[in-house]
């Protein structure tokens, strides 16, 4: 339940990470910017998948 809870943890500061990186990145409109922010969002959803297998997507978000 510790471990599940430092997961969740993680992904909300993640979401909230990501969320202010893409608004940075539409503010000034660049697209190199969105495509390496979708690039972190991938990476970072495949470590935690590998990490925890059981994991529900839902609880990712």
């Amino acid at each position: 339940k510790e471990f599940m809870r430092i997961i969740t943890t993680s992904g909300v500061v993640g979401l909230i990470c990501i969320t202010i990186l893409t608004y940075l990145y539409s503010a000034t409109g660049t697209a190199v910017g969105i495509i390496s922010t979708e690039i972190i969002i991938m990476v970072r959803f495949y470590l935690v998948v590998k990490r925890n297998k059981k994991i529900n997507s839902f609880q990712l978000l």
